[in-house]
């Protein structure tokens, strides 16, 4: 009788530390699901806040590209009327030059029947004029080669300036992309890599 005793008491023993540990194990699971998804739900928050950041920085640098493209296509529409007001005056000079030359011509044709002496001294004043005029065209022409050169130097280190920005922002974009990527690795990913 006392063996049987003992034997149930060894069992109820037994029975009831399985049901600890059981209990004990039971809740140890339910306290790493807990802390599981805490963990995956602060990796979501974080994964969110960052795609949230990229995206702003994004917008910014498509805006960014925008406004040089405006920039850029005003440059150009600013270059094309610089030169075409240049070959505007260009040719409103020449064309008044032309002018200038058609009167002397018929002055001299004038001055000849007036007499040898008149004619020489206007044919002298008229190929004075005529120097100074074709000086002037000269110092005209030159200005306006200078002024075009001017102009395309400008152009060109505008184009230059906008593609070292453009250069820029794609290297900046490409960068933001890899610490994207690398954000969105998990830890297990980067303890592996």
């Amino acid at each position: 009788m006392v063996t049987n005793r003992k034997a149930r008491e060894t069992n109820n023993q037994s029975s009831s530390t399985a049901d600890r540990q059981i209990r004990y194990l039971k809740e140890t699971i339910s306290a790493l699901r807990d802390q599981l998804e805490t963990y995956q739900f602060e990796k979501n928050k974080a994964v969110q806040a960052a795609v949230a950041a990229s995206n702003g920085e994004i917008e910014q640098l498509k805006t960014t590209t925008q406004a040089l493209r405006d920039t850029l296509e005003e440059l150009n529409f600013q270059r094309n009327k610089d030169v075409q007001q240049a070959r505007a005056d260009s040719q409103n000079e020449i064309n008044q030059l032309r002018n200038t030359i058609q009167t002397l011509r018929d002055e001299m044709e004038s001055v000849r029947f007036e007499g040898n002496e008149r004619t020489q001294q206007a044919v002298a004043t008229a190929s004075d004029e005529i120097r100074q005029l074709r000086e002037t065209a000269q110092f005209l022409r030159d200005e306006i080669e200078n002024e075009r050169f001017d102009s395309q130097q400008k152009i060109q280190k505008t184009f230059a300036d906008s593609n070292n920005e453009i250069k820029l922002l794609k290297d900046s974009v490409r960068a933001l992309r890899d610490q994207l990527d690398t954000l969105r690795l998990t830890p297990e990913d980067r303890s592996s890599g």
